[in-house]
């Protein structure tokens, strides 16, 4: 499914008193309103995983500009924990001009068992850099539920009033790894090992964000996804204008309009 909030600015505020920062989300068929609350504000359950061939597709499609993929399935103390790529801090601007920016530390290395903590979420538990602490399974916290794998945190964010004030995000690699974990993008059951090779068929994602280049990318994405259900198709091809898995899209003009303007007016 590719949902695309069209949010008023009202409810952004409501939400979260900033700007979404993207465009659309892809994800598992089922509930447009739970994709979004999961992948966007960091609330509800997933409502399902994709196999990793959706994201590097989708990136490549000729309407996509930005795409990152999250990974989720563990909270600390009932802040979601979310496994993504360094893009996200080296190439995403949140606001349409403004990048992530750190009160304390630096980004995560993709290679290590490190974390990039919201300002909210370190806040909350008095979590800082240099500091470590351990996952625990589920989207609700439960002591009983704690992982063996420990997270040094290499940074901390500055406040920007966003859902991503209230995450902690790890490599997405690192998702893979946690004990108890398993993987099923080739719908085989595979447990990673700490430091074996994951083969791209065994990865999964919950959700991959995106931004578009134009506000007509999310109609002629749409029309893709149409075409596919009619053909009983999953999955997304590469670079052909079609590149959502089988699914519904509704467009957001009204992000991509601003962005826009603002780059014109730089």
């Amino acid at each position: 499914m590719l949902a695309v909030f069209a949010i008023q600015a009202q409810s952004e505020r409501a939400f979260h008193g900033g700007a979404l920062g993207f465009d659309a989300v892809l994800g598992a068929r089922g509930s447009a309103l739970q994709l979004v609350l999961n992948a966007v504000f960091h609330l509800e359950t997933s409502p399902g995983n994709l196999p990793w061939s959706v994201y590097p597709a989708i990136a490549e499609d000729p309407n996509v500009e930005l795409a990152i993929p999250y990974a989720v399935g563990d909270n600390y103390r009932g802040f979601r924990i979310v496994g993504t790529t360094a893009q996200l801090f080296a190439g995403f601007e949140w606001d349409g001009t403004r990048g992530f920016a750190f009160a304390e530390g630096r980004l995560f290395d993709p290679a290590r068992r490190e974390a990039v903590v919201g300002s909210f979420a370190a806040r909350k538990p008095g979590l800082h850099a240099g500091q470590v602490f351990h996952p625990y399974h589920g989207l609700v916290f439960d002591e009983s539920m704690q992982h063996a794998e420990e997270f040094a945190i290499a940074g901390v964010l500055a406040r920007t009033h966003t859902p991503a004030d209230r995450a902690i995000w790890i490599p997405l690699d690192a998702v893979y790894r946690i004990s108890g974990h398993v993987l099923r993008g080739d719908r085989q059951t595979f447990t990673a090992s700490e430091n074996g090779e994951i083969a791209d068929a065994h990865k999964e994602v919950s959700a991959v964000m995106l931004r578009f280049h134009s506000p007509q990318a999310g109609f002629l994405l749409d029309q893709g996804c149409a075409r596919r259900r009619r053909a009983g198709l999953e999955g997304v091809s590469h670079g052909r204008g079609d590149g959502a898995a089988a699914g519904v899209v509704k467009p957001i003009r009204r992000p991509v309009r601003a962005r826009n303007r603002l780059r014109g007016s730089a």
